[in-house]
């Protein structure tokens, strides 16, 4: 008989997490998928957002 390695206490655990808990995490992180893919499909990156703010706030970026 081989040794479990602990992977048997390892997924025990994981079968106990709540299940809401577990959607909630998973919807989480489809949302930041979605809003980070919107804005790179919109053509935002970080200097575009610095030159838009600068320009609200009329600074120099």
């Amino acid at each position: 008989m081989t040794p479990d390695c602990g992977l048997k206490t390892e997924t025990y655990k994981l079968m106990s997490v709540p299940q809401a808990f577990v959607k909630k995490v998973l919807a989480q992180a489809k949302e930041n998928f979605e809003r980070k893919y919107h804005l790179k499909s919109n053509g935002f990156n970080f200097e575009k957002v610095l030159g838009r703010v600068a320009e609200l706030l009329d600074l120099k970026p």
